[in-house]
């Protein structure tokens, strides 16, 4: 297949998704983090508008995922889904990954802060950016990432 549309709809299906995208890759293993770091991002922060403070909170209070539970099952956000498209092209493989969320400010997070180096949150798109893929770029809303990695960094 040279493109694969893909909806995913909770974190445990965006891992999966993630690992079975992942074998387009040549490095899987670093393509499999940065896949799930975004389509988990896509899920919590993007369909389920977890920000970032409350989810540091909640890790803290170690109610994440009881609190993805409730999000998943209320009236609000059940009928989200995000989507992941795959292509193959000649330069390379792109993966755009789009959630139903409002978006938001990405520009803050594609640089490290020291403010959020104390937390066990908010470094996956640094991750993603500078160990996973060759390029990030999001959209204007901040609610559409495409992901790239170029044929000679890969030849799967």
């Amino acid at each position: 297949a040279e493109t694969a549309k893909f909806l995913f709809r909770t974190v445990d299906e965006a891992h999966a998704l993630a690992h079975l995208l992942s074998f387009a890759f040549t490095d899987k293993d670093k393509a499999m983090k940065g896949l799930q770091e975004l389509m988990v991002n896509a899920i919590e922060h993007g369909n389920l508008e977890i920000g970032f403070k409350e989810k540091a909170r909640l890790l803290e209070d170690d109610m994440l995922d009881a609190e993805i539970s409730r999000r998943l099952a209320a009236k609000q956000y059940q009928g989200r889904v995000a989507d992941a498209v795959l292509a193959r092209k000649p330069e390379g493989i792109y993966v755009i990954i789009k959630d139903q969320g409002p978006g938001f400010d990405w520009q803050e997070f594609t640089k490290f802060s020291p403010s959020r180096a104390a937390h066990k949150n908010g470094r996956g798109i640094q991750v993603a950016r500078l160990t996973c893929f060759d390029k990030l770029a999001y959209n204007s809303p901040g609610n559409q990432v495409s992901a790239f990695t170029a044929a000679n960094s890969q030849t799967s």
